[in-house]
């Protein structure tokens, strides 16, 4: 598509946009163009009929649902087989460049869910501590 001016500023669509999935822009890029040599530079079309440069969204394929995992936290214990960490697993999808949207985590079905508990610390035997036990029978009452 072409918006011209009576001074012949053309106007050509391009679509910037990530090349799978999620909204882009989509700009109309004004150049200035001699009738018989074709673009030129832009001093030889008047600048006050210059067109605006415009811009707007356009829409690829949506994004498909991925899961997003967090960092672990810090293991509940520091040695022994009790210890768990614990990170954040969702299902979510990019709605923009900088931006996603959790979702149900029925939209992510369709790939494996990765560990949101895991064992830690397992491999540290936790040390050894001295316990008293009870009192033995007194060893003349045993005889």
């Amino acid at each position: 598509m072409y918006c011209c001016c009576s001074l012949l500023w053309p106007c050509q669509k391009n679509c910037f946009s990530p090349p799978t999935c999620s909204p882009g822009v989509q700009r109309q890029i004004v150049y200035c163009v001699e009738k018989t040599t074709g673009i030129a530079e832009e001093h030889f079309c008047d600048p006050s009929t210059r067109p605006d440069d415009n811009q707007t969204s356009c829409y690829r394929d949506p994004c498909p649902a991925i899961w997003w995992v967090g960092n672990w936290n810090k293991c509940s214990a520091s040695c022994g087989s009790l210890g768990q960490a614990v990170r954040t697993v969702l299902c979510i999808h990019a709605v923009g460049a900088e931006e996603q949207e959790a979702l149900d985590p029925s939209d992510c079905k369709h790939i494996p869910k990765p560990e949101s508990i895991s064992a830690c610390n397992t491999h540290i035997p936790c040390p050894a501590d001295w316990n008293t036990g009870s009192w033995s029978k007194n060893a003349e009452e045993m005889t």
